[in-house]
Formats: C-alpha cells, sequence, structure tokens
C-alpha cells in the first residue's frame, strides 16, 4: 500500500509540475503596445520604410480618453523587414505585439518591384497571422493610409479593416484576400495573385489631425477605388470597382450585389442580388483552353424608371433577360480586359483546368499565362427577379402622359 502510494503521488506531483510551468515570457498590459497595422514604402535613405500604427488604449474607453490621438504612427527605415520590426523601439517606448494585426498596406512602388522579401518575413514570422488583409495604396504613400482617422472607428486600420468586410458583404468590392491566399495564388501555376486597392480621397493636409472627427463631412476619407493585379509578386495594374464583383463572380464568392440595368434609352432597373453561385468548367481543345462560366443569381427588384406592368409575367420575363445579358457582358468584358491588358490569370482558370483537363495543363503549365491571354472564354447567365418588393404596379404608370 505504501509503494502504490508513493506512485500516486509522484503522478500528481508530474501533473502540477505540467500545470504550475509559470509565465516566465509574460508582459503586463501597461508593458505593450498592440499593433494594428503596418505600412511597407520605399525608403528615402534605406531599403525599406515601416510605418507602424499603435493603438492608445486609454482614448478609446470613455472613462479614460482625454481628448489625445486614439493612435500613434511610428516611422522607422532599413534595409530589411525583419530589423526594422527589431528597430521600432528607437522611438517607441513598449514592446510590440504583431498577433492582433488587421491590415498591412503595400506602396505602388514596392509591388511594382517584388513582395518576396516581405512575404516571407510575414510568412515565416512565429507572431504574425496569416489571416490579415493584404492592400495596395494606389497613388498615396503607405503611410498616408495609417494616418486618416474616422469618428466610428477611430483606429485608422480597424476601420479599414470593418470597411472592407462590409463593402464585400453588401455589394462585393473586396476581393477577400488575405496573407495566405496571396501567398497560395504566388505558389501556383494556374493563378495569380490580387490584393484590393485604398486610395486616400479629400483634403490630405489635415488627415492626421483629431481636428477631422469635428466634421460632418469627413475632408480626408480612405476609398476603394477597386484591386490590383500582380503577375506574380509583381505589380502590373488596376481594375475598377465593378471588376472586383466580377473577380468574386468567378471565384463563386458574391454574397450580395447591386446592379443598375438599362431597360431603355437613359433608364434602368435596379436589382439586387442576394444569391449567386458560379460553375467553371475548363478543358483544352485543339491547344486552346476553353472556359465555360455557368452563373445563377437570384435578384429583387428594388426600383424601375420604365414602368412595366409587373402583375404581368412578361414584364418579368423582359427584365430577367435585361439582367443576365447585363451580368454577361460585364463579366467577358472584364475578363478580355485582363487578357489583353495584363496577360496574367487572376482567375484561377489554370486551377480548374488542372483538376478537370490535367492532360492538358501538364501540356500548358510551364507557359499557362501565355495560354490563358488565347483562351475561349463563354459566360452563361441564369437570372430569375423573385420578388419586386411592396408594390406589383409602379406609380410611374398612372402619371399622365407629357
Amino acid at each position: 500500500m505504501g509503494y502504490t502510494r508513493v506512485i500516486k503521488l509522484l503522478l500528481l506531483c508530474c501533473v502540477f509540475t505540467f500545470m504550475t510551468t509559470g509565465c516566465w515570457d509574460r508582459k503586463e498590459l501597461n508593458e505593450i503596445s498592440l499593433i494594428s497595422g503596418i505600412a511597407i514604402d520605399k525608403g528615402e535613405n534605406k531599403k525599406y520604410k515601416l510605418s507602424a500604427e499603435t493603438v492608445n488604449i486609454t482614448e478609446l474607453s470613455p472613462k479614460t480618453k482625454g481628448g489625445e490621438t486614439p493612435s500613434v504612427v511610428y516611422t522607422q527605415e532599413g534595409d530589411t523587414i525583419s530589423e526594422l520590426v527589431q528597430k521600432m523601439n528607437t522611438g517607441l517606448s513598449r514592446k510590440l505585439i504583431l498577433s492582433h494585426m488587421s491590415v498591412v498596406v503595400i506602396s505602388e512602388e514596392i509591388a511594382k518591384s517584388s513582395l518576396m522579401e516581405f512575404l516571407d518575413y510575414m510568412d515565416r514570422y512565429r507572431e504574425v497571422r496569416n489571416d490579415f488583409n493584404l492592400v495596395v495604396a494606389k497613388g498615396v504613400k503607405a503611410e498616408e493610409i495609417l494616418t486618416v482617422l474616422y469618428p466610428f472607428q477611430k483606429i485608422s486600420t480597424l476601420k479599414l479593416k470593418v470597411q472592407l468586410n462590409t463593402l464585400q458583404d453588401e455589394w462585393g468590392g473586396d476581393p477577400d484576400v488575405r496573407l495566405k491566399d496571396f501567398i497560395q495564388a504566388l505558389v501556383s501555376k494556374g493563378r495569380s495573385p490580387v490584393a484590393v486597392a485604398l486610395t486616400v480621397s479629400g483634403t490630405k493636409h489635415i488627415q492626421n489631425s483629431t481636428d477631422i472627427m469635428k466634421h460632418p463631412i469627413p475632408p480626408s476619407l480612405i476609398t476603394v477605388p477597386g484591386m490590383a493585379v500582380f503577375d506574380k509578386e509583381k505589380l502590373v495594374g488596376y481594375l475598377p470597382l465593378e471588376g472586383v464583383r466580377v473577380y468574386l463572380w468567378t471565384q463563386n464568392k458574391l454574397r450580395h450585389t447591386s446592379l443598375s440595368v438599362p431597360c431603355s434609352k437613359d433608364k434602368y432597373i435596379n436589382v439586387f442580388v442576394y444569391n449567386s453561385s458560379t460553375n467553371v468548367k475548363a478543358r483544352g481543345k485543339n491547344d486552346v483552353p476553353h472556359i465555360q462560366l455557368n452563373i445563377k443569381v437570384e435578384t429583387i427588384l428594388d426600383g424601375t424608371q420604365c414602368g412595366a406592368d409587373l402583375s404581368k409575367h412578361s414584364s418579368y420575363v423582359d427584365y430577367e433577360k435585361k439582367a443576365a445579358d447585363f451580368i454577361r457582358a460585364e463579366v467577358l468584358a472584364t475578363i478580355k480586359k485582363v487578357q489583353k491588358d495584363f496577360g496574367t490569370d487572376i482567375f484561377g482558370f489554370g486551377d480548374h483546368m488542372h483538376l478537370q483537363d490535367p492532360a492538358y495543363f501538364h501540356k500548358v503549365s510551364d507557359r499557362w499565362q501565355e495560354a490563358f491571354k488565347k483562351a475561349n472564354i463563354e459566360v452563361k447567365v441564369d437570372a430569375r427577379i423573385r420578388r419586386s418588393g411592396l408594390d406589383t404596379k409602379s406609380f410611374l404608370q398612372q402619371l399622365p402622359p407629357r
């Protein structure tokens, strides 16, 4: 019995040893600063310029705020990203924590040269998650994106994260690309990366002032002009906001959007897409890729300027055809623009070809981008209007003729 008791005590001590290992690397909250986002620009004296936005926690609480800036942006120059991150305390007092970083902004200059070193560091660094938004600053320095304040979300990068998520959900204007998605496209033979583009609209000289909180119309605002297109790791151009929607359609990721569809000269119907699905078929024929997209959408008629009688089935059929033709034309135009202007497969049609016709893809995998330029694209759209709002007949039908 004594021997058994000793064994039990030893086992119990072992269990408590693992449960009470201590916190040798602990840091108190008043010893750390959370980094909400970083920006990478080309340095003036060194290779890179790194800007980091640190959160001023006291300004986020109604009980402790004192009218100070809600965040601090500090800039440092260096020749490697690792060096810059470790040297940020030359100007900041607390240990920097990057695990809560939500946005990383890349300047056009850096994006046009190469992102390989930056991506390699971010992918390896143990304290960085791989689910942050990767964005490109269009027409402005990446640092400027971090300095525009906003009344509702006082931390610039946190505002951007909410803004991009809402835009992607409500209209389809964000390609929804995280670091892991970018790297996955980078190493693929059948896909090239994309990233959302951001710019600064308005008066730039007061963008980093807390006075911006006092204006009902913000003098400076971060807006989304479209999407950055990459040929592997280098930026080659941009697509407009409508192009982002088409990209999401090809990825079967479009949640909701609103379409203004011409119904007659200078008149439109507005349909809200609340459900959408896309199926992609890929095959090689006579050494030419053939890509077929089958898009199905369910919509609600939000408004009409044409005044058709919606109590008649024929009116729905006509509007559905117009909506389908509009979507088909928009998708085809965007894909052909990418083929002609950029020549890089951002849609991942090569990945579909690899899965559906591996024998053909094996022959062209080393020259897929050239094959993509010649690809035959076919788009089929099935659009359905499920509801027409509260009224089936528009009051426009009751207006006297002019």
